[in-house]
């Protein structure tokens, strides 16, 4: 399955929920049925990532997410550029 290729970083209070909501509304858009799952804030192996990837709609054209941790947690750019 593919991985997310739509992320929004956003912080506490900066209204990421509504536009997780707004964007899940596209027909195009798959954002994951959790939110925030923060998969990005620390390394993962690979169940942990087959988990992950149940969260997206596969078919869709862009599979997204919204976590506020990604903007405080070292290294995360990094993690999402890797994979």
């Amino acid at each position: 399955m593919p991985m997310p290729n739509l992320f929004i970083p956003g912080s506490a209070k900066s209204g990421t929920s509504s536009l997780h909501e707004y964007l899940n509304q596209h027909p195009d858009i798959s954002m994951s049925s959790e939110k925030e799952p923060h998969f990005f804030c620390i390394k993962r192996n690979k169940k942990e990532a087959f988990e992950y990837e149940k969260l997206f709609e596969n078919e869709k054209k862009y599979r997204g997410e919204s976590s506020t941790g990604y903007m405080v947690f070292h290294g995360v750019p990094e993690r999402i550029k890797k994979i």
